[in-house]
């Protein structure tokens, strides 16, 4: 530069962002996807916990993590896709797929929220409790029967 300064490369003057390219992209020539079980086409978002015990957790204390995955509104399961990546978070068919450290394995054979597992891929979900109360206006409290 002409006035003395020298610019590290990269450094240089801003450039403004140049606008994404337009993509005419018409949904009805996507793929859909479908469950590889039944083959329904709608999904829900679901929330599996992970339990991480204290003696592998960076505050010393047991933490859950949160894990987002989409499980088939018709049968529950979980398309193997959704989970690819995850580096092994994930059991399948009853097997784990990434041991780890012997005391990560301890971990991972340590207690489960109880009522609610995958099985399989499948995301099973406890049955809510029966409520006391009258849900069919009747004013008898029997519980909609």
């Amino acid at each position: 530069m002409s006035n003395g300064i020298i610019t590290p490369p990269g450094m240089g003057p801003a450039t403004p962002p140049q606008p994404a390219a337009q993509m005419n992209i018409k949904p009805g020539e996507l793929d859909d996807v479908v469950c590889e079980e039944c083959g329904n086409f709608t999904f829900t978002a679901v929330v599996l916990m992970k339990r991480m015990p204290s003696l592998i957790s960076p505050t010393g204390k047991e933490a859950f993590i949160p894990m987002q995955v989409y499980a088939c509104n018709s049968c529950g399961h979980v398309n193997e896709r959704f989970i690819q990546g995850m580096g092994g978070w994930f059991k399948s068919d009853g097997e784990k797929k990434d041991e780890g450290t012997p005391v990560e394995q301890e971990a991972n054979d340590a207690n489960v929220i109880e009522g609610s597992k995958l099985d399989g891929m499948h995301a099973v979900l406890p049955t809510p409790p029966e409520l006391p109360g009258d849900f069919d206006g009747d004013d008898e409290g029997d519980n909609g029967e």
